[in-house]
């Protein structure tokens, strides 16, 4: 029943964004959304509280916004008030890049047998290593599949070297 609840929220507030006068942001939600949230305030001190999701939970929701209560989710409303009837189009091209990316993964996966590429393939079919609910977290999945990378290579070359150095005995 949560699960529902949920859902019909995301669809209540997707509506709520596309029946308003909202200006579209033209993608500047979207980047706020991936760039700002990567960057701690401990960094950033001034970083502003209403960047990506928080900008839309701030017109649409201002009381709980300055309760600090968390935004709500708005689904496809996000898109929507950042690309407009552009929308759709967005989703178009942005899936079609997720699934060229993620054949490119998985035949690297079956033709190198490599866990860094099995990684990069599991988030491109939405499946993520990471376990946090928003952002496309295509940085973060590119630097765990390196250091996997990294370490798989030591591993092995450790093994290589020492299976080498007993066989010389």
């Amino acid at each position: 029943i949560e699960n529902m609840a949920n859902y019909s929220d995301y669809t209540r507030n997707a509506v709520l964004v596309a029946s308003s006068n909202f200006d579209f942001m033209y993608g500047k939600l979207l980047m706020e959304s991936e760039v700002y949230s990567r960057i701690p305030r401990a960094i950033w001190p001034d970083k502003p509280e209403d960047f990506g999701a928080l900008y839309l939970a701030k017109v649409f929701f201002p009381d709980a916004f300055y309760r600090n209560q968390g935004a709500p989710a708005f689904g496809y409303g996000e898109l929507y008030a950042d690309f407009g009837l552009f929308t759709p189009v967005w989703l178009v091209i942005s899936g079609v890049f997720k699934g060229v990316l993620a054949k490119y993964f998985s035949n690297k996966t079956q033709e190198t047998k490599s866990a860094h590429y099995f990684i990069m393939f599991l988030f491109c079919i939405g499946i993520s290593v990471i376990p946090v609910s928003m952002g496309w977290l295509f940085p973060e999945h590119l630097m765990i599949a390196f250091m996997v990378y990294i370490a798989s290579s030591f591993v092995f070359s450790e093994h290589i070297r020492f299976v080498l150095l007993r066989n010389n005995k």
